[in-house]
């Protein structure tokens, strides 16, 4: 639907904006022709695989891998739990007595 598409493309500009994180992907290859230009890729294929000065060196840090699966796991279940009961409310609505109807499709 129409709020699906525009969170997608929004997202996709921003990510674009960003860029890809700095020392994230050691064997990364900039993009050929217009699509460096579009993913505004200003630097050399060098500097987004890693710290290149002694300065960049001093300050980066390394990627962390995840560290505690127990607390990944219970945020994708908050998660999970809240898209549930937003998509039943969202799409029941909760006036006109539908209230109930929207707790017993979440439950």
């Amino acid at each position: 639907s129409v709020i699906h598409g525009v969170g997608g493309a929004s997202a996709f500009v921003c990510a674009v904006c960003v860029g890809p994180r700095i020392g994230r992907f050691r064997g990364y290859r900039r993009w050929p022709g217009f699509f460096r230009w579009l993913f505004m890729e200003r630097g050399s294929e060098e500097y987004y695989q890693g710290p290149i000065s002694e300065v960049e060196k001093r300050v980066f840090l390394e990627v962390m891998p995840l560290h505690n699966p127990v607390q990944a796991l219970f945020g994708t279940f908050l998660l999970f739990t809240g898209l549930l009961a937003f998509n039943a409310a969202s799409t029941f609505g909760v006036t006109k007595g539908l209230d109930l109807l929207v707790g017993r499709v979440s439950v």
